[in-house]
């Protein structure tokens, strides 16, 4: 099973329709992606800056060490670490880099497969829609004559 992190942009709405059509889900695993084409991937992903930051590192590395005349074990190893890196925190990065695009976390949840988390989600949104309903006719209900702290006229200690 995986963790997946469901973000919903900022502008909408908490809604069924809204998760079901605009919702991005993130899930919490190793990147391949990120692994195997770092810099692609980042791209891919919008993920700017730490694209330029990774292709900035990788031509001062290789640029570094034919000036300074390291062995090839080195470069290779400098490489490995970076594009592992990448696998590990490309996740991490893409949601730092949603929720600076306006996205907001909505939910966390634990599923075997993208369809279950977003369809757990559903379910619990109409729940959440349910009970922030009942709370506001409750809220309306209980508001009804009294005015701030002081009790209407029919209300009797």
């Amino acid at each position: 099973m995986a963790i997946y992190s469901i973000y919903l942009p900022s502008s909408l709405a908490f809604t069924r329709e809204n998760i079901a059509e605009h919702s991005r889900l993130v899930p919490d695993k190793f990147s391949w992606g990120g692994f195997l084409v770092p810099l692609l991937w980042l791209l891919f992903n919008r993920l700017w800056l730490n694209a330029f930051l990774i292709l900035v590192f990788e031509v001062v590395l290789a640029l570094g060490a034919s000036r300074l005349g390291l062995p090839q074990g080195v470069t290779l190893i400098t490489g490995l670490v970076l594009m592992g890196l990448v696998g590990l925190e490309g996740r991490k990065w893409l949601c730092a880099g949603l929720e600076r695009r306006g996205f907001r976390l909505i939910d966390i949840i634990e599923a075997h497969s993208p369809d279950e988390a977003l369809h757990r989600t559903l379910a619990q949104s109409h729940d959440a829609e349910i009970q922030s309903a009942n709370v506001s006719v409750q809220r309306a209900a209980q508001s009804r004559g009294v005015i701030g702290l002081f009790p209407g006229p029919d209300s009797r200690p």
